[in-house]
């Protein structure tokens, strides 16, 4: 197992924070594992999240924390506490990094891309979400707009049998609801296509060459976000076995399928526009 080494960390000046979104047990957060750990205080924070980990062992749940543009500090007690792969950490906090699934002997690691539709300009807001995803823990990092983790945690509050099924349950609500945002900016996409393709074809048609560039512009967005993702997307479509619990397999190949169907769209409006 690859060890993320104690480092020396430097105060944050915003207060840096880490939160427990809750320990899991039998599909149901505990609300009062809920919690939010000082991160300027390292070994104070160590203490907290031992803590809540051993809750978590000890009921035979999981645990789930939140990072949401996290400091050096919390990404650094975080990694040491649960001795995460360390080229994945930096992977998890560098922004320009592609999206990516990966396999560890000690955890799951997924980048996703957050895409979020503007309508008031026609643009997209763009962010990423990592997951790390242990035998009795689940942590997410996020980096930019969008995605909150009420949106995800609300996904396990109707799903309750899924939640059940493990920390695998917060990588499925997290995918279910970036891609469904991925989905949703395809939409707004094709929608301005055709308000243009009107407008290009009336009887006094309008220059829309700014308009198509910054479409380009969205689309290239949204290839970044679902391009590499593609071949995941086509193994859990076909249910193949991916290293996934096998009760989660029907709901990650729904996943798989609406990626493929972003994928689709990204694909057709390259020929459009």
């Amino acid at each position: 197992m690859q060890v993320w080494h104690r480092i020396a960390v430097p105060v944050a000046n915003r207060g840096a924070m880490i939160t427990c979104l809750g320990v899991y047990k039998d599909g149901i957060c505990t609300p009062e594992t809920n919690a939010q750990i000082d991160a300027t205080n390292p070994q104070d924070a160590r203490v907290q999240l031992d803590g809540l980990i051993k809750a978590a062992k000890e009921s035979n749940g999981y645990i789930w924390l939140s990072l949401p543009d996290p400091s050096h500090a919390e990404v650094a007690i975080v990694a040491d506490t649960f001795g995460l792969d360390p080229l994945l950490v930096d992977d998890s906090t560098s922004p320009q990094q592609r999206a990516k699934v990966e396999y560890t002997p000690d955890h799951l690691f997924v980048l996703l891309k957050i895409l979020e539709w503007v309508d008031e300009t026609s643009d997209v807001e763009t962010g990423q979400i990592a997951c790390f995803i242990g035998d009795n823990y689940a942590i997410s990092v996020r980096h930019g707009h969008g995605l909150e983790p009420s949106d995800a945690q609300q996904r396990l509050v109707e799903n309750p049998s899924i939640a059940s099924l493990g920390p695998i349950a917060v990588f499925w609500a997290v995918a279910d609801v970036a891609v469904d945002q991925y989905l949703e900016v395809g939409d707004a996409i094709q929608s301005d296509i055709e308000e243009i393709e009107q407008e290009v074809f009336s009887v006094r048609p309008a220059n829309a060459a700014t308009r198509i560039y910054r479409l380009n512009r969205e689309n290239i967005e949204m290839r970044r976000a679902v391009r590499p993702l593609a071949l995941e997307a086509m193994r859990l479509a076909r249910g193949e076995d991916v290293g996934l619990p096998a009760a989660m397999i029907p709901y990650f190949r729904d996943i798989g399928d609406h990626l493929l169907r972003a994928n689709d769209m990204v694909d057709g409006f390259d020929s459009t526009l």
